[in-house]
């Protein structure tokens, strides 16, 4: 006689419209929310770099000083996840991806996202 073992693995953001009969035959791992550094670490060493890539952009092309980290990362409040940090990653690389597209910087202008007003 042959077994066979399965496993499932589901994910959701929130259990409530689950039916109890589901959740009782469902182990539940909650898992914690990321910390506002473990945020800036996954943005600086991995989503940054990646979204220039992608938007054409070189290292040097587009910076982000320090000051302006924990605005990007917690604009209106708490966000549990990266995908409003990732979305706002992406646009300020392809804004400044279409500016030189257009014409309006040259391609070998350093750009760097400050905390000063304009």
């Amino acid at each position: 006689m042959i077994y066979l073992t399965f496993l499932f693995v589901a994910t959701a953001n929130n259990t409530t419209n689950i039916s109890t009969a589901v959740l009782d035959r469902l182990e539940i791992i909650q898992m914690p929310s990321y910390s506002d550094e473990q945020k800036e670490t996954i943005a600086k060493d991995y989503l940054f770099p990646k979204i220039k890539q992608q938007a054409g952009l070189s290292d040097l092309q587009l910076t982000i000083d320090e000051a302006v980290w924990p605005v990007i990362i917690r604009p209106l409040g708490f966000d549990s996840g990266t995908r409003s940090l990732e979305r706002t990653l992406e646009t300020l690389s392809r804004r400044l991806s279409r500016m030189i597209v257009e014409g309006k910087l040259t391609k070998n202008a350093a750009f760097t996202i400050n905390a000063q007003k304009r």
